[in-house]
Parts: structure tokens; sequence; C-alpha cells
């Protein structure tokens, strides 16, 4: 089972988590400029490894790397930061964009520049390429996605809507639903063909990622929360993470056993298992009598209510969240709380250390194999997705930025 991710997107594991792993010894030091990693990804092929840097006052530049080797194939450098990038669906072609009006198409291999798309105001925030490779949607500060025909070089259609700057972007599988999301208030999905906005969450905020089949979409919550929920069925919670800060990082192994995340405030990457075991309508049932007994006249039987809702777990946790916020009466939303505290969060597989600052993106390779992450040290981090041990650290590239 593949994943297609955003900034980028086994068999189930059989690996306990090294809690506390120290960093290497010999890791390379950052570099002395300052070099945020602010997006990174892997071709389809495998064959290169594609990261770029800048903040919007910042001089940018993008570096593609031999994946195998790492030896670095091709840099190219711009007046404003790059804080997004995309390979197209055939890994030829590179897309990147800008904190400027412009967005780039790069040929992979050599780095030739093939195209420069204007018109994107204050930032050519993300991109995404359409699965045949054809169009290249690119989402703007200015709260709109243009699509492209970027071999052209003309827009085919904008899509307004989102209501917020437009941080992360993709499309299903097929290419008929674009998704996208902001960097506070909104997740969005998009008709490709008509330019309609199908549905939209608000409280979602970036990054986002979704299945290979584009049967679910998992979203990153401004509440520190991380939902799986159905594409047909928008409002349909599959699962549901309490406590977990993914602001900058949720990335999806391509087995779909897992996911990476990290809030963007500190180094490490976590790594939770993805559970997508739903409630049963006999669960849904009996965790609905059991809230409902909150509001008994006797403390015993509210007692015996929470903790048997708290031996059913997460296929109450549904429930238990709506209960919390929107509880009859303040003894329900009380004890919704508190068995949810009581749940507590998903225990990481595994915690990933090592970055010298803050981690801003991360990308497994779509064999699954490598995760990579940069930070805002100037160093890109490979980790085996497998056995979670560091494989390598890359630097920088020096040179007059």
């Amino acid at each position: 089972m593949k994943i297609q991710l955003f900034c980028t997107f086994t068999a189930a594991l059989a690996v306990t988590a090294s809690f506390g792993q120290q960093p290497a010894k010999d890791l390379i030091k950052p570099a002395a400029r300052i070099i945020n990693v602010r997006a990174i990804a892997f071709s389809a092929d495998g064959q290169h490894l594609a990261a770029c840097c800048g903040e919007p006052s910042d001089k940018g530049e993008v570096v593609v790397w031999d994946a195998k080797t790492h030896k670095v194939r091709w840099i190219h450098r711009i007046e404003r930061g790059m804080p997004a990038l995309a390979f197209s669906p055939d890994s030829k072609t590179l897309a990147v964009g800008s904190f400027g009006e412009n967005c780039y198409a790069f040929e992979a291999a050599s780095g030739k520049l093939r195209a420069t798309l204007p018109g994107h105001g204050e930032s050519a925030r993300s991109v995404a390429f359409a699965p045949d490779g054809q169009t290249l949607a690119v989402g703007s500060y200015d709260k709109t996605i243009s699509l492209w025909d970027w071999r052209a070089g003309k827009v085919t259609q904008t899509l307004e809507g989102q209501g917020d700057k437009v941080y992360a972007l993709g499309y299903l599988p097929g290419g008929k639903k674009i998704i996208s999301a902001g960097p506070s208030s909104s997740a969005c999905v998009w008709d490709a063909a008509n330019g309609n906005l199908l549905h939209k969450w608000d409280n979602r905020a970036w990054p986002l990622a979704f299945d290979p089949k584009g049967d679910w979409l998992v979203t990153a919550g401004n509440d520190a929360s991380v939902t799986i929920r159905g594409i047909d069925d928008y409002d349909k919670s599959l699962a549901h993470y309490d406590e977990i800060y993914a602001y900058r990082i949720l990335v999806i192994h391509p087995s779909a056993k897992f996911f990476a995340a990290s809030s963007g405030f500190n180094t490490n990457v976590s790594i939770y298992p993805i559970d997508l075991k739903l409630a049963t309508p006999a669960d849904e049932k009996r965790s609905r009598e059991l809230i409902a007994l909150w509001d008994d006249a006797s403390f015993d039987v509210r007692e015996m209510a929470s903790q048997e809702l708290i031996r059913l777990g997460n296929v109450a946790r549904p429930l238990l969240n709506k209960a919390a916020k929107e509880g009859a009466s303040a003894e329900v939303r009380i004890r919704a709380r508190a068995v949810l505290r009581s749940l507590g969060a998903p225990r990481p597989l595994a915690e990933l250390p090592g970055q010298h600052e803050s981690v801003l993106c991360a990308s497994f390779s779509l064999d699954g194999q490598i995760l990579a992450i940069g930070a805002r040290d100037g160093l890109v981090q490979l980790w085996d997705a497998a056995t979670f041990k560091r494989l390598a650290s890359i630097q920088w590239p020096n040179g007059e930025r």
C-alpha cells in the first residue's frame, strides 16, 4: 500500500521504540550560515532527494542530491525563500514554490529551468502535480489555488474559497479531487474538473495526508489532535488521536501502518501507529448509554459508567470528544474530559532525536525504506524506517547564497 503525501506523501512493524536515544557523537555540525530546510521530497523512482530553504525575507535555495550516494546533483538560488516543492509523478520535473510571485519547474536530473509560472502575489506557498503530470496546482497567500498547464505556461482554472493562506496541496488518486489546507483555519476538498468546493473543515490546520486509494484523509488540528476521516463521508471520524502535536509535520508511511509527526517547535520527530479499528454499532450504542448515565442521581452509577468507558477505550473516543465539548450538563463535560485524560495520548512507536534545531519537514521514500527529516540547522537526517536508526546526516552545500 503506497501513500501520496503533500510535501511529497511492509507489513506492520515489529519494532520496539528506542526512547531516550542519544544523538550520534559524530553528527555533522550544522552550517555556520542560517539554513532552515522548509520542504523535502524523494522522487517516485527513488533516484533523487530534494530540499529547499529560506524565509520570506531571506534568499532561497533548492538542492537535489543523488538519493543513493548523497552527492549534490545541482543547486539553484533565488532572491526569496523557497517554502515548497514536489516531484512530478514521472520523476522528471521538480516544481518549487517561492516567497515571491513565481513558481518554478526544473528538470529534476540536471536542474535546467523548464518554466517560470508568475502571478502568485506574496507567495507561491504550496505545489502539487496532478497524477498525469500535466497540471500543476499552486497555492498562494492570496487564498487561491491556481491550476497550471505548466508546459504551456497558462492558468486553466482558479479555485477560491479556502479562506486562508494555502499551505498544503495534494491530488487524490485518479486526479478527480484536490485537498488543500491553511495554517490556522480550514482544510478543503475540491472538484478538480470544475473547481467546486465540495467540503470544508474548520479548525483543521496543515499539514495533511491521504491514503493512495483516496478513501481516507488525515488532518492535524489546532487543538493538538490528529484525525483520520473518510473522504466520501467527510464528517465521519475513523480514528482520533489527542495530545499529538503535528503543527508542522504529518507524513504517513507507505504501508499506512504508522505516521511521523512533529510540532515544529522541538528537535524530535515522533512515530505513531495507525489504528483504524472502528466502533461497532454495539460499541456506539453502549457508549451513548454510559454517557447518559453521567446524569444519573447516583454517584456509584456515574462512577461505574466512567470505568466502563475507560475499558471501552479508543472506540468511545469520538463520542467522548463530543461530550467533552457539547455535553448537556457540567457533570457530563467534566467526566468526559476525565475519561479522555485517563485514556491518554497514544504511545509513540519511536522518538527520533538528534536534530540541532527544530524540525520543519519530513518525507518517506515511496518504497517505505527511508524517512528524511529537515530542520533549522541546515541538516538533512536520513532514518531507517524499519529500525528507526539514523542512516546519514547530509550537510547543506556550502557556497555564496
